[in-house]
């Protein structure tokens, strides 16, 4: 699941996928909320821009811009997770990937 981009590789607010992907997404949740043991959310904060050329004003917004999106949709999900499950314990990992076990393995493993 990626997400669409403009002309000039700016990320759009929409995604990247078959129309039948999303519902069928939907369909095969399970709820989380009686979970009654002790619980972990690991939640990959996808913030790292990449490389920015500090001259150039506008990629440096572009990567400000960015930054603050993701930080806003980790802090969503958080958010979520604590509400559903208050009593699980959160690890938030900055400046990681979608496969944050591998862009972050020795904080996954502390």
């Amino acid at each position: 699941m990626m997400r669409a981009t403009d002309a000039d590789g700016r990320p759009l607010m929409k995604f990247r996928r078959p129309p039948f992907v999303g519902p069928q997404m939907e369909a095969a949740k399970r709820k989380y909320t009686d979970v009654r043991v002790p619980a972990l959310g690991i939640f990959a904060a996808m913030n790292a821009p990449g490389t920015v050329a500090q001259g150039d004003q506008e990629a440096r917004s572009n990567a400000e811009a960015y930054t603050w999106f993701q930080d806003e949709r980790a802090k969503r999900q958080v958010a979520l997770f604590q509400r559903d499950l208050p009593q699980a314990r959160v690890v938030r990992i900055e400046r990681a990937d979608h496969y944050v076990f591998l862009s972050n393995q020795k904080e996954v493993l502390a």
